[in-house]
């Protein structure tokens, strides 16, 4: 008997976390996406020393969440596997994007877009710089690269001016040589405005890095 695959889109309740509040006051808006196994909950909380009144920080959390360690205890989230990937990708844009009218997508005043992914974050924020419309300010990847499928030459054009900060912590073991050597190569031949920062530490976020950016 064969066995017949079928998709369904349905509604699900999707979860993001904010500092600073909404209004003609913000000058900055923030996009900060965590990584494999983490919460946006304990995501955010190292951007607290930035809320000065004029930011927005939005940190939204992927969509799959589960159990850390042998079905218990703490959960942690994931932005896509390999799994119906391309699906869990559309679901969660659209997510991005109705986050995007809720928030700020109605204002009149000028403000800049901020892009911070970390670790798969940076996969996702680089999805998501491609899909909405508004011209970012700068794209920060901390601990990741792009993704392999993105689309280059359309990232090329959105990016033309744009500065991308690579941040890496010199005792990072998440990223290979192999894929250090063809983000280079990518920045070079898509002519990108990379600005590395090397730090002192592993695959985390450190406050007085994170300072340096903002």
């Amino acid at each position: 008997m064969p066995i017949h695959l079928h998709t369904l889109p349905v509604k699900r309740t999707a979860r993001f976390y904010t500092m600073g509040e909404p209004g003609i006051h913000i000058r900055h808006v923030w996009w900060c996406f965590h990584g494999y196994g983490q919460l946006a909950t304990d995501f955010i909380l190292p951007f607290s020393d930035f809320d000065d009144g004029k930011t927005l920080i939005i940190a939204p959390e992927g969509l799959s969440r589960f159990y850390l360690k042998a079905g218990t205890g703490q959960v942690g989230a994931s932005w896509m596997t390999k799994e119906m990937r391309e699906a869990e990708i559309m679901d969660y844009l659209h997510y991005f994007r109705e986050v995007e009218k809720k928030l700020y997508a109605s204002w009149m005043h000028s403000f800049q877009i901020h892009f911070l992914g970390f670790s798969q974050g940076c996969a996702t924020v680089c999805r998501w710089l491609l899909h909405t419309t508004v011209a970012p300010a700068k794209l920060i990847l901390w601990g990741g690269v792009f993704p392999h499928d993105w689309d280059f030459e359309k990232a090329a054009e959105r990016l033309q001016g744009v500065p991308v900060y690579f941040v890496l912590g010199k005792e990072d073991r998440f990223i290979t040589p192999e894929q250090l050597l063809s983000f280079i190569e990518m920045h070079k031949k898509y002519g990108f405005d990379m600005k590395p920062l090397f730090y002192e530490g592993g695959h985390e976020i450190k406050k007085e890095v994170l300072a340096s950016l903002f």
